[in-house]
């Protein structure tokens, strides 16, 4: 049976090698962030039409309207604006019954809905906060500079995402090590 993870955490947890990590464990060839399907739909939306999709979530929070949280506001609202181009990729696997692994941020629980629980697998990852900076850091200055800048939004968004799961039947994962976390996710999508 094909499966579809589909991995999310606050920026700087660790998703990508997760992902990558994962793809190469379970020999599937199909990876993508939601960071490329967002960079796609920048191409197809004006910044006029849709500012949030035009900067980076955490910097999307600057945004928020009055009485609004501004911790993760820009997070929940560029999930809704990639929704669309996430869950066309998902549903060409799950039509093609192909494999796939999706990480990144926008793949909120309970904005991106799971519509075939056997077939998809959703993940969010957690860090402690020393290893959660730690990770930032190793992302290289121009990266990680406005994100270290903004470290407790990216916090927010982390509990944030944990109280979704909760709510969306999504299995949390803490991320300390790259073997035990793989172990975990295999475990809880029953191959």
């Amino acid at each position: 049976m094909h499966k579809i993870f589909l991995i999310v955490g606050a920026p700087g947890t660790g998703k990508s090698t997760v992902a990558k990590a994962l793809a190469k464990k379970l020999g599937i060839d199909s990876v993508i962030g939601t960071d490329t399907i967002r960079e796609i739909l920048r191409a197809a939306i004006s910044k006029e039409t849709c500012p949030t999709l035009h900067t980076s979530a955490i910097l999307a929070c600057d945004m928020a309207p009055p009485g609004a949280d501004k911790n993760i506001w820009g997070f929940i609202r560029q999930a809704e604006d990639v929704k669309p181009g996430i869950e066309a990729v998902i549903k060409r696997h799950l039509k093609e019954n192909t494999s796939l692994v999706m990480e990144g941020i926008h793949l909120v629980p309970g904005i991106i809905e799971n519509t075939n629980p056997e077939s998809v697998i959703k993940i969010v990852l957690t860090a402690d906060e020393a290893t959660h900076k730690t990770r930032l850091l190793g992302q290289g200055s121009d990266r990680s500079s406005y994100k270290l800048a903004n470290f407790e939004r990216a916090r927010h968004f982390e509990k944030y995402l944990i109280s979704q799961a909760k709510t969306s039947g999504c299995t949390v994962i803490h991320h300390d090590n790259l073997e035990n976390t793989l172990t975990a996710i295999i475990k809880s999508s029953g191959i």
